[in-house]
């Protein structure tokens, strides 16, 4: 069984969990007395309770504790090392799934440890596929988790920066101001009740008031500022299609509203999308920082396996593997956790959609639904962890 992760992060976190685990055993159970010191306390201890109560139960218990913990020492070898793919991983540009692939070529692996680890995550993922497959293609959690929310992001963060190209921008800024807004006050006197917000430099509205030879430049411009979003990494066909999708827009209106939303950044007018970048920053940083937390608690529980073992032979109880399992359970729950955050935010995304009334710059200059995302992701741990307490009862 393959060991399975969300993110290339959280399956090498996983892994080297499990890579640890093997060699803190092999260090406390053959390379130190540790081991049998407890096993001694645990003789000791079983003969005094023999003498007090003339009953071989718990020295029975505790051989069979004996044999499960030899059972669960029982390591897997298979060929390759976790740790030289994390290492040409930070020295290349290697991608994710790159990482992902070949940290599943892993070894030194506690048998049980691995199988529990992952069969949770298959059962997890299980959950996680059935409710896919009721969703569509673009808003599938497990294609890429979180990726929509992230093409939002990255377009936001383009529109910010604004023109990269200062020729470019010297010559948008010198037509907006000399006769854009010339145009845009014509237009003001001969409707009144027109929506502003709609307007940008290419309207229908405004291009009739443009003298010709103005209307010549800005479609010369035009043609520049289009060249420019395409060339930019963040309007990649991927999160074009995948936003096109979740607004329910046409390609070309989504090219309209980039080009409004990169004009009336240069004018100021870019209106919410400087009002929330704390909220977004927080929503986007959990969504990134997630995968890494994630995987931290996998590998930490991971590599506290062998003291659990170790503490199992002190105390003569199954109470420290079942606190022990319940952990693991509680950690793996927030896979599905993050999951449904994710189903969460896209409800909301579709009801920004029906309100933007077929306009699709909501997704990149108003993205509450990624900051809603993202709260709520950071709150799964704690959500679950009083989701499984009524099991330490």
């Amino acid at each position: 069984m393959d060991i399975f992760g969300f993110t290339a992060v959280d399956t090498a976190l996983a892994v080297l969990g499990l890579n640890y685990a093997q060699i803190i055993t092999d260090f406390i159970f053959f390379k130190t007395p540790l081991a049998s010191l407890a096993f001694a306390c645990g003789i000791i201890a079983c003969l005094v309770q023999i003498i007090r109560t003339g009953h071989y139960r718990a020295l029975a218990l505790f051989f069979l504790i004996f044999l499960s913990i030899s059972f669960l020492l029982l390591p897997k070898r298979p060929e390759g090392t976790i740790q030289s793919a994390l290492e040409e991983y930070s020295q290349s540009s290697q991608s994710s799934q790159d990482l992902k692939d070949q940290v599943l070529d892993y070894h030194d692996l506690p048998v049980i440890l691995s199988f529990l680890g992952q069969a949770m995550d298959v059962f997890m993922i299980g959950i996680i596929h059935a409710l896919d497959t009721v969703t569509p293609a673009w808003a599938q959690y497990l294609n890429a988790p979180f990726g929509l929310h992230n093409y939002c992001l990255h377009i936001r963060e383009a529109m910010e920066q604004g023109i990269g190209d200062p020729g470019l921008r010297q010559k948008l800024n010198t037509f907006l101001y000399d006769q854009y807004l010339p145009a845009l006050g014509m237009v003001q006197h001969d409707d009144p009740a027109v929506d502003f917000g709609q307007m940008w430099p290419g309207h229908e509205k405004i291009t009739p008031y443009y003298p010709s030879s103005a209307r010549k430049q800005w479609e010369g411009m035009e043609r520049q500022l289009r060249n420019y979003l395409d060339t930019n990494p963040a309007l990649a066909e991927q999160a074009r299609v995948s936003v096109i999708a979740l607004t329910q827009t046409s390609a070309q209106v989504m090219e309209q509203s980039l080009l409004k939303s990169i004009t009336g950044r240069e004018l100021k007018e870019a209106g919410d999308i400087h009002k929330i970048t704390l909220l977004r920053q927080a929503g986007s940083s959990m969504m990134a920082v997630f995968p890494w937390i994630y995987g931290w608690a996998n590998l930490m529980l991971y590599a506290l396996f062998p003291l659990v073992i170790l503490a199992m032979c002190i105390s003569r109880s199954w109470k420290t593997a079942v606190y022990y399992l319940k952990g693991l359970v509680w950690v793996k729950s927030w896979s599905l956790g993050g999951a449904l955050s994710f189903y969460a935010s896209l409800l909301m995304a579709r009801m920004q959609a029906q309100a933007a009334s077929g306009d699709p710059s909501w997704a990149w200059e108003r993205p509450y639904f990624c900051i809603y995302a993202g709260i709520v992701l950071g709150l799964v741990p704690l959500m679950t962890f009083f989701l499984i307490k009524p099991l330490t009862k």
